[in-house]
């Protein structure tokens, strides 16, 4: 009697099925999900991502269509793609406009303090922009509000350095709220600029900060978690990611569960996670840092490790700006 390859359930999965083709099992994608890192993801306007320009990678969903940004850091260029941003120029600064002016260059941002009052800004000529300094501690989570704004606003953050980016919003939105992270402690620059360079306008803009990033967001500095446990995150932050790592014996099957919940996460750590339209993934890498597993959201992985030793886990949103709560779950 034939066995059938299949009736292990090798495929098991969201959107992943199961063909047997001459005595073996063939996993592939169901309509509406497509391959990636061994797993399948449902298809979305973003997802794979078509934006595959140099420097523009950024993927941003209006309505049924989509629209192709630069990546953190850099500027639309005059030929329709991204290039390096020129270094701001001093000399264009102004003493009309709000009272924060003249801060039109990194070297004379003005200050705006985490948790007070929101600041009273402008841009204003057109083709302005306006630099703030930011004190910050390293792994707070940060949130800038802009309110009061008539036209679309880009948000660009930096390091002292006014060269090495942080985070970027481009989604072109009206008084856009937005959340990033700060990767040192020596404190972050702020470039306000409106999309379209021929508007112009007053604004008010406020920071505070959430608290602290809950995981890191590399393997190294990764937390060694219990087998047989769960543990809660949240995408907190434009373009977050997580990593834990879990000690694991030689031969033995261990379950790797995400799932996407409302959580209240400990005093000190970014509360604002429980956004809805939050879209992640986990995968599961060894030591050397190779992709062992990977699926979409709400997706059961099961990993049996050939030597024992640690895997680590990483979750990350699969929508750069999505903010939302999850809980993993090893046994």
């Amino acid at each position: 009697m034939a066995v059938d390859p299949c009736a292990a359930a090798p495929c098991a999965g969201s959107g992943r099925t199961c063909t047997a083709s001459a005595g073996v099992a063939v996993c592939t994608c169901e309509d509406g999900f497509f391959s990636k890192d061994g797993g399948c993801e449902r298809t979305t306007a973003c997802n794979p991502n078509p934006c595959q320009a140099p420097l523009q990678s950024v993927c941003i969903e209006e309505g049924a269509s989509t629209r192709c940004a630069c990546d953190p850091g850099y500027v639309p260029s005059s030929n329709g793609g991204c290039t390096t941003p020129p270094m701001p120029d001093c000399a264009q600064q102004h003493a009309e406009g709000d009272a924060f002016e003249p801060d039109e260059c990194p070297s004379l941002a003005k200050v705006i303090v985490p948790g007070q009052p929101p600041q009273t800004r402008g841009i204003s000529p057109v083709a302005d922009e306006d630099w703030l300094r930011v004190s910050a501690e390293r792994g707070q989570v940060l949130r800038l509000a802009i309110a009061g704004a008539s036209y679309p606003i880009r948000i660009e953050v930096f390091e002292l350095d006014a060269v090495t980016p942080v985070a970027a919003d481009e989604r072109g939105l009206i008084n856009p709220i937005f959340t990033f992270h700060a990767p040192n402690s020596q404190g972050l620059l702020v470039r306000l600029r409106a999309l379209r360079t021929n508007e112009a306008g007053p604004y008010t803009v406020q920071v505070d900060v959430l608290g602290f990033d809950d995981f890191p967001n590399d393997a190294t500095a990764a937390p060694r978690l219990a087998v047989d446990a769960v543990f809660e995150g949240g995408a907190q932050y434009a373009g977050d990611v997580d990593f834990a790592t879990i000690t694991v014996a030689q031969g033995r099957a261990y379950e790797v569960a995400l799932s996407l919940t409302s959580i209240n996460l400990p005093a000190g750590v970014a509360r604002q996670v429980t956004t809805s339209g939050l879209s992640a993934r986990v995968s599961v890498f060894d030591a050397s840092g190779s992709v062992l597993l990977a699926g979409p959201q709400s997706l059961s992985l099961t990993y049996t490790p050939a030597v024992s030793g640690a895997f680590f886990v990483r979750v990350q949103a699969t929508n750069m700006n999505a903010l939302g709560a999850y809980t993993v779950r090893v046994n």
